[in-house]
């Protein structure tokens, strides 16, 4: 599939795309058009409208007839199905770390702490989880096959906590000299 990005895109193509009743993202990904880093583009939309709104079922609610809509067709099912968890994922942690969201503010009133202390101590802890999804989201863009992309993003992040730990051990071992 080569990259929608790196063909010619003249406007009258584009006022094609919006003339149909179709919806121009089905009919890129539908006649082979479209970036595979789509779910990335995916993930980081769910994310900002998540936090932005704070609600993560509104965004599931936004976005997710638009992922499934890009496979009307009934093709490429394993692209369906990452799509829809680059949704989920990004809908979930852009919901995680908004400061306006129930659930958060809910937490911090719960625990007796400062609302933005515990907004920016979320913030730490899905960032790290957000950027491990996105690496994998450009593996699946490359693999095409979610069983190899969920072992490799699960090695990762294991990799990438492994790795933070060691890190904070031993700068805790440098502060006790």
């Amino acid at each position: 599939m080569k990259d929608w990005f790196c063909r010619t895109f003249t406007p009258w193509r584009a006022a094609a795309l919006f003339e149909d009743g179709d919806a121009w993202f089905a009919y890129l990904v539908r006649y082979d058009k479209v970036c595979n880093a789509i779910r990335v583009v995916l993930f980081a939309v769910a994310v900002f409208l998540s936090f932005s709104t704070g609600t993560s079922w509104g965004t599931f609610a936004i976005l997710v007839p638009i992922a499934t809509g890009m496979f009307a067709a009934g093709t490429n099912l394993e692209m369906m199905i990452i799509s829809v968890s680059a949704v989920l994922a990004g809908a979930v942690c852009g919901d995680h770390i908004s400061p306006i969201s129930d659930t958060t503010v809910m937490s911090s009133a719960g625990a007796q702490s400062n609302h933005l202390n515990h907004v920016s101590t979320q913030m730490q802890y899905a960032a790290v989880t957000a950027c491990v999804c996105l690496v994998g989201y450009l593996i699946a863009a490359v693999t095409r096959t979610w069983w190899i992309t969920l072992g490799v993003s699960l090695l990762l992040l294991l990799a990438v906590l492994t790795g933070m730990r060691r890190f904070c051990a031993k700068k805790a071992e440098n502060g006790k000299k």
